[in-house]
């Protein structure tokens, strides 16, 4: 459903996966039109924490990732009402 967004305005960002995915799925059902875009540290701001944070095998999230989603402008008022707070 990506690629129909005229005039885009951002509904939701954030860095958690869960809450992400469940608002494409509602989107999807309420046939909402709808860009995602998903962004990750530069490998500049991962070596850095690998140099201080040491080996990914620490179990420290050496990586962040952040999810956006863009709506058209005309279904923000409907789609606004599946973020969850």
């Amino acid at each position: 459903m990506a690629d129909k967004v005229s005039e885009k305005i951002l509904l939701l960002q954030t860095n958690s996966l869960d809450k992400y995915l469940k608002l494409k799925y509602q989107l999807d059902e309420n046939n909402i039109f709808y860009q995602d875009k998903i962004k990750n540290d530069s490998i500049m701001e991962f070596a850095a924490k690998m140099i201080s944070l040491g080996r990914p095998a620490t179990g420290v999230e050496t990586r962040n990732q952040t999810y956006r989603i863009y709506i058209d402008k005309n279904d923000y008022a409907k789609a606004s009402t599946l973020v969850e707070e």
